[in-house]
């Protein structure tokens, strides 16, 4: 397939190209969110899109074909934990390789086509012949599920020995945070869910589910 075969699979033509969406360096759980607003917003259907944390028990899942990895080793990197949105196959699949083929994955920190079909995304950017402590675990989320409960103050991302306080400045993070608020869908300013959604516990189904 080339890049604009994938361009035509798209239910919203507007989340092309991958340069004009907000974007925020290691902030992949809310570039997410931001897709997902931006179809409720512009298009007003999320029933297509499903939201997938990648990560596993041990914080250290190993992703190919990465912007920041090292382009010695396939764009290797080494993640805590990574988010991408995935748009379902928007024709009735007879077999899972058709399926595949034709469901998209929006990635913004792939090196790889954006967006590219699951099936090409999973093989150039997992391995299972490596470590088990690399090997990817998913959580799978309904996106409108997603864009109405995922809460997030930051907090995961501040610099070792820092907390969240008055004087919490963007000095006090690992890596610069957006520019827009923190995301708090809940009624409680103090909600934090973050932790929730990372987590790849097989019994834990209060949010999505994990494969």
């Amino acid at each position: 397939m080339q890049q604009q075969n994938f361009i035509n699979l798209l239910d919203s033509n507007f989340l092309f190209p991958k340069s004009q969406q907000i974007y925020t360096s290691c902030y992949c759980e809310e570039n997410v969110y931001k897709l997902c607003e931006k179809i409720e917003t512009l298009n007003g259907n999320l029933n297509l899109y499903k939201v997938a944390f990648i990560s596993n028990p041990n914080k250290s899942v190993a992703i190919w074909n990465q912007e920041s990895g090292n382009r010695l080793n396939e764009g290797l990197v080494i993640w805590d934990y990574h988010v991408i949105l995935i748009q379902l196959s928007k024709i009735k699949c007879e077999t899972m390789n058709q399926f595949l083929k034709n469901s998209l994955v929006l990635d913004l920190d792939t090196s790889l086509n954006y967006p590219i079909n699951l099936e090409m995304y999973l093989n150039l950017c997992f391995k299972n012949n490596i470590n088990q402590q690399f090997l990817a675990n998913f959580r799978i989320i309904d996106a409108l599920n997603y864009l109405n409960t995922f809460t997030s103050d930051r907090s995961h991302m501040l610099k070792k020995g820092k907390s969240l306080n008055t004087n919490t400045n963007i000095n006090d993070f690992v890596q610069i945070p957006p520019n827009y608020p923190i995301i708090q869908k809940l009624s409680n300013i103090n909600s934090n869910l973050f932790s929730n959604f990372v987590d790849m516990n097989p019994n834990n189904n209060d949010i999505g589910s994990c494969l």
